[in-house]
């Protein structure tokens, strides 16, 4: 190393500043780090806790923020449940190679207790939603679900029942269902919408309810239509193959084996062979039809609380259908009393103490 470079590093380390640890030594003043405990923000959950109304008064929000903070809410809890999801396909992974992953396990808790803070926070907002009073008496209906299906929906820009319909992916394109374009391209609707109007409709379909009787007409008379067209209704395949003629089915080709007096063995398409018809593609419109029923009653009774212009469904105002059927004729529950919190009963039940029951007797 040359004089000159010597004598250049020499003048750096004496200029050199201290560091912020040596600094705060040498003033006697805490660091910045320390400093910054004090005014440390507590997080999110945390705030949200010390914020917190007192047991007997209800949050209230302003009709602005209401669409967005559901919204927002929504958003997050779809987001926790794909990481969550993912966590436990990890789990079930490890476990099957005998092995175990702390870190994988704790995310998977803290992922558990965010989405269980999100959904109870989803369900109180959705008490505000004009149109609670409605589907809070349909059976089925759950804060999680409903608010899902709910947050997408711009009920300003859906003037008429088909619009959304169309935004939700029910309606109909070229003589079918709008599917999703290969190769990928915009589509034409909600895809996120459309995947929690059919989890809704399972949760409608399991507690069996008026839009339950209303999935099971539908059925009866798309199997009683088609029967009289001269379709065989044969139970959807499970494998590869299937025969046409009495509905067996088989996962590969060498596996088949005789079935039926005339078997006509074809390759399981998407589309049934002509005259064919599976009994789950039966069941599929049936719910379909449900779910469009579901959204029709919810686009007039939100429509009516915003004070907003409502008019019939196209089928009566143009096709000349009669039968419109009410949205509170689908209701199967009256608006259930909401139970007091747990301090609140605690309130109400507290025992008195042994003075006061001393001054009582006396």
């Amino acid at each position: 190393m040359t004089i000159e470079k010597t004598i250049h590093y020499e003048r750096a380390i004496i200029r050199e500043k201290p560091r912020v640890s040596e600094r705060a030594n040498l003033t006697e003043e805490p660091i910045i780090s320390e400093r910054a405990k004090g005014f440390e923000k507590p997080m999110g959950i945390e705030r949200a806790m010390k914020k917190e109304k007192p047991p007997g008064e209800k949050r209230k929000m302003t009709t602005t923020t209401k669409p967005a903070s559901l919204t927002h809410m929504v958003n997050a809890a779809v987001a926790v449940e794909k990481l969550r999801v993912a966590s436990e396909i990890r789990q079930t992974h490890l476990a099957k190679q005998n092995n175990q992953d702390p870190e994988t396990d704790e995310l998977h808790r803290r992922l558990s207790d965010l989405e269980d803070y999100i959904d109870g926070r989803v369900g109180d907002l959705i008490k505000a939603h004009p149109a609670y009073p409605w589907f809070s008496q349909v059976k089925g209906i759950g804060g999680e679900n409903i608010g899902k299906v709910l947050a997408p929906i711009d009920i300003e820009r859906a003037k008429t029942i088909s619009a959304l319909w169309k935004f939700a992916g029910f309606s109909v394109e070229d003589g079918v269902a709008p599917r999703r374009i290969k190769g990928g391209g915009k589509l034409s609707y909600n895809s996120q919408l459309r995947s929690m109007c059919w989890r809704l409709a399972g949760s409608l379909k399991r507690v069996k309810g008026s839009f339950y009787d209303y999935y099971v007409k539908e059925k009866e008379k798309y199997i009683e239509r088609f029967l009289s067209q001269g379709f065989k209704i044969l139970a959807t395949p499970s494998g590869r193959w299937v025969c046409t003629n009495c509905g067996a089915s088989w996962g590969r080709q060498r596996d088949i084996t005789p079935c039926c007096d005339n078997p006509v063995i074809e390759k399981k398409l998407r589309q049934e062979p002509p005259g064919v018809i599976w009994v789950g593609h039966l069941d599929a419109m049936a719910v379909r039809k449900m779910i469009k029923l579901f959204l029709a009653c919810l686009w007039l009774v939100w429509r009516e609380a915003e004070s907003l212009p409502t008019r019939n469904p196209y089928a009566i105002e143009k096709k000349g259908h009669s039968t419109l059927i009410s949205p509170w004729e689908m209701t199967d529950r009256a608006i259930a009393r909401e139970k007091p919190r747990l301090e609140e009963r605690a309130i109400e039940e507290k025992k008195p103490s042994i003075g006061e029951r001393a001054r009582a007797r006396e």
